[in-house]
């Protein structure tokens, strides 16, 4: 299929097309559970402290949890703006966490929407439709709006600051005051959902001092420091928190980094984690059309290079590795200029072109079957939640904390985090024997073994903490400390 054949007219229906086919997909992907993770009950956690007006106790008891453990699991605070931009939902519906997960299907679509009109000066219509393409039925983004995180509003938020830098200054007319209080407003609300979007201002800064437009960089500057400094004078923030991780770089994690993001990419090309070695194929052929891209464009793209080589910058030195979402600011920069090097390539190899264009139709067919089979087995399942905080046996697990603990006690358990969203008891997750302090109930969670004691194997732990039995189900079992 030869996208130059089809007229601009066409190739717009096929994006509203491709839009409404996309939000059908991410919609049929969600489910009525989550997995465990731990950062997205802090997120509805600040959301319910913001409806309930209890923003400092929800800090002072996230803070008990995260330094009282055998490890710090997460800041005693996130940025602030997701939270804000659940608490509506959680205002109307309570604890829904289908409804919280619409968030993040609303905020992909708009930044599908970002791609479409935010390239429209720097690729072709047909170009950008292949770029919203490989967005808009990729697997593993849209399954990624089935967890509540900020990732994907970040991804809108920072990728419309850089899109708006680059077209302010690429213009030829003078750059106004108005534009650089818009892409200050833009940098403040990615810097407020997640911190590392502070990246951007280094880029506004050289971007509007190349062009010598200082009087609205400094109300820009100023406009994103007011906003972020309106925030943070309202809502608690305990954000320091971060910089405790820092001492634990070293040679070893940013060698380790190194070679873990430069295979990371692999996975957004992937169909699912079970076919790696696919996405494996398809990345090492994109490498060579990225390196010709950076390599005749970087001059006029210099805007986006800059962002791209800090942000990965920063997750080499950072010593966590959280995976691919990490990347997805990066991600739409790597496939525009995958996307120019692919211009270049079919500019001095006519004949491929055909060959290409064919390739690239293959893969965005083989993300839509793949994220249609996604919803379909979701679909037959009935949204059935097998593991995580929203399963049956997770239910029951709550209902007996909640009802056999007092609020004043304190409970061991591997996900701190989501036991004290869902019982609102002192929560702590300690893996070591030494660590225990105080505490009055252990729970154990036998379907996952990480981050607890191993009570199966070593049958005496029971009786060298000082716990009996007190309740089990399928999956779990609760221990509390003997009174003698």
């Amino acid at each position: 299929m030869n996208f130059r054949q089809l007229t601009s007219k066409s190739l717009l229906i096929i994006f509203i097309v491709i839009l409404i086919i996309s939000v059908i997909l991410q919609l049929a992907i969600l489910t009525p559970g989550h997995n465990w993770g731990g950062d997205f009950a802090a997120y509805i956690m600040q959301a319910m402290s913001v409806v309930n007006g209890t923003a400092d106790a929800f800090v002072q008891d996230n803070r008990f949890s995260m330094e009282q453990s055998s490890e710090a699991v997460g800041p005693v605070t996130y940025p602030w703006l997701f939270p804000l931009m659940l608490a509506p939902v959680y205002a109307l519906t309570g604890l829904n966490i289908f409804a919280l997960k619409l968030i993040g299907v609303l905020c992909y679509q708009i930044f599908l929407l970002i791609l479409w009109f935010g390239f429209r000066h720097r690729l072709e219509t047909a170009e950008r439709l292949m770029l919203v393409a490989l967005f808009a039925f990729n697997p593993f983004m849209l399954r990624f709006a089935n967890q509540v995180l900020s990732d994907i509003p970040f991804l809108l938020f920072s990728t419309s600051a850089l899109l708006l830098i680059d077209r302010t200054v690429s213009k030829t007319r003078e750059v106004t005051l108005r534009s650089g209080v818009l892409i200050g407003g833009f940098i403040a609300t990615a810097m407020l959902t997640r911190s590392n979007g502070v990246l951007l201002l280094p880029v506004f800064i050289a971007a509007f001092m190349f062009r010598r437009a200082y009087i609205p960089l400094v109300f820009g500057v100023l406009t994103t420091t007011s906003l972020v400094s309106l925030i943070v004078s309202l809502l608690p923030d305990a954000q320091s928190s971060y910089v405790d991780h820092l001492s634990k770089i070293s040679f070893r994690s940013i060698v380790d980094n190194l070679h873990y993001y430069a295979l990371l990419m692999r996975d957004f090309f992937a169909p699912t984690s079970s076919y790696r070695w696919m996405g494996s194929i398809v990345y090492c052929l994109t490498l060579p059309f990225v390196t010709i891209g950076l390599v005749y464009h970087w001059r006029d793209n210099w805007i986006f290079l800059m962002y791209v080589v800090m942000t990965l910058g920063l997750y080499v030195l950072w010593p966590y590795m959280q995976g691919l979402r990490f990347l997805f600011p990066v991600i739409p920069f790597y496939l525009y200029f995958g996307i120019l090097g692919l211009r270049c390539a079919m500019k001095r190899m006519s004949s491929a072109r055909q060959f290409l264009h064919g390739a690239i139709v293959l893969l965005v067919f083989l993300f839509f079957t793949a994220s249609t089979l996604h919803g379909v087995q979701n679909h037959a399942v009935e949204g059935l939640v097998e593991d995580g905080p929203f399963s049956e046996d997770a239910s029951q697990l709550f209902a007996y904390i909640r009802q056999h603990s007092s609020p004043d006690e304190v409970l061991v358990f591997r996900k701190p985090r989501v036991m004290h969203l869902m019982t609102e008891r002192h929560v702590l997750m300690h893996k070591n024997l030494e660590d225990f302090g105080m505490f009055d109930l252990i729970i154990i969670d036998r379907k996952n073994e990480g981050d607890q004691l191993d009570m199966q194997t070593d049958l005496s732990m029971p009786a060298r903490l000082g716990v009996v039995l007190v309740f089990e189900n399928a999956q779990f079992d609760v221990y509390r400390r003997s009174s003698s």
